[in-house]
């Protein structure tokens, strides 16, 4: 079993965290579920809920829901439809 410094342990937390980041900024209009991105990251759902708390000082539910509220205030301030006229998307 490979031994890993806290330096390492703590990039290598960093790193998921910022890909967790930028996948949910991509994806934020689909259907997000703790285990399916725990899927798409090859990580159990826990890994996935114990990084958002320690990392982003919230739930993945939470930060998921924040990320889509900015969008839909983005929307509208700039006078663009919501939901309601693109079903698609999952705010």
């Amino acid at each position: 079993m490979q031994n890993t410094s806290p330096q390492q342990e703590f990039n290598r937390k960093k790193d998921l965290v910022d890909q967790l980041i930028e996948y949910i900024d991509q994806n934020y209009a689909r259907k997000l579920t703790l285990q399916n991105v725990a899927e798409h990251f090859f990580v159990s759902p826990s890994t996935i809920s114990h990084l958002c708390q320690e990392q982003l000082q919230e739930s993945f539910y939470q930060f998921v829901l924040q990320r889509r509220l900015t969008e839909s205030q983005t929307l509208i301030l700039q006078g663009l439809p919501l939901a309601s006229q693109h079903p698609s998307r999952i705010f």
